[in-house]
């Protein structure tokens, strides 16, 4: 992802195995690093910001998948909104939460908060609107109709409840 003149793009290192499914099939965990490079000197900008542990399992029919946290950058590159994600060991089971924090990973606060809608078991799908006012949560398990929202992605703004699908101001 490209914002103003900074390349965003996530690394996930080698995995390791921490478990075996009740298939046999083998585990892996990882981590995922978000990097950021300056596009106008070439450089990398600070430290990668961790956006928690990736994962896959063999024996897909799709063959071998890492799954890793959703993410996204604001238009006006100033926010990022993510899924942090931790994987249990041995089974690979995944739990998440959602996150805004300033472009460089400092400052994070909960963007959905209390009860199933602030947590996720799979990896999702996170956008922030053209505005940079509303995050969309989507492809997250389970699902429910509505999940209160006491942080949106800017700090300043007001928060008010709306469903799970955006954070709104």
């Amino acid at each position: 992802v490209v914002r103003c003149s900074t390349l965003y793009w996530l690394e996930l290192p080698a995995l390791a195995v921490i478990g075996t499914t009740s298939f046999g099939t083998h585990v892996f965990r990882g981590h995922a690093l978000l990097h950021r490079y300056n596009l106008a000197t070439h450089t990398e900008i600070g430290s990668p910001i961790s956006l928690g542990d990736s994962m896959s399992e063999e024996g897909s029919a799709a063959g071998p998948q890492v799954e890793a946290s959703g993410w996204d950058i604001s238009p006006d590159g100033t926010t990022l909104a993510y899924q942090q994600m931790s994987v249990a060991a041995p089974s690979g089971t995944i739990s998440s939460h959602f996150l805004a924090a300033h472009a460089d990973g400092s400052a994070s606060h909960p963007v959905l908060n209390g009860g199933p809608g602030a947590t996720s078991n799979s990896p999702s799908f996170v956008s922030i609107s053209p505005s940079g006012a509303q995050v969309a949560v989507t492809a997250a398990e389970p699902t429910p109709p509505d999940a209160p929202v006491t942080r949106t992605v800017s700090p300043a703004r007001r928060s008010r409840r709306v469903n799970m699908f955006s954070a709104a101001e």
